[in-house]
């Protein structure tokens, strides 16, 4: 259904390339939820592109592509790439959200895990001390046993 609202909106968005951007991000997401990650990192490519051409560099909807695509090239086992963007978000995220925010912690689980991916010992390190810091942020935001919570624990326990 998306693919086609997406070929919908294609040809009506010449005047307005943003009103795009939502479709492309939302099929992405789903592409990469299916594990389906080259059409999810087209998608996410093309609604980052279009993104930065149209908003300011600071913006969050730009952070939140960007986030989805850098967990999307970590599953591609694309980890500078990943690491560098995931790392460009949690800068953008930090300095215009509340420190408890949960895009904060999921900024902080998605470097943790390309982190993890890299299997260097000082990258081990940082991904345990910034696991710790989504947990706490989730424990803070989150009910006790909301799965956010149990999902940061257990990727504590598996670095």
């Amino acid at each position: 259904l998306l693919n086609d609202v997406l070929i919908v909106q294609r040809k009506f968005s010449e005047r307005n390339p943003l009103s795009l951007a939502p479709t492309l991000r939302c099929l992405g997401v789903c592409y990469h939820k299916q594990l389906r990650l080259e059409e999810a990192s087209a998608m996410l490519e093309e609604c980052l592109a279009i993104q930065q051409k149209n908003l300011q560099p600071s913006d969050l909807e730009l952070a939140g592509t960007m986030n989805a695509l850098g967990e999307c090239w970590t599953l591609q086992e694309k980890y500078p790439i990943a690491e560098k963007t995931i790392r460009v978000v949690l800068q953008m995220r930090r300095a215009a959200l509340n420190p408890h925010d949960l895009d904060i912690s999921g900024s902080l689980f998605a470097l943790s895990r390309c982190l993890r991916e890299v299997r260097e010992e000082n990258k081990l390190a940082e991904a345990i001390k910034l696991i710790l810091e989504c947990i706490r942020i989730r424990k803070l935001s989150l009910p006790p046993l909301h799965p956010y919570v149990a999902e940061g624990l257990f990727l504590l326990v598996f670095l």
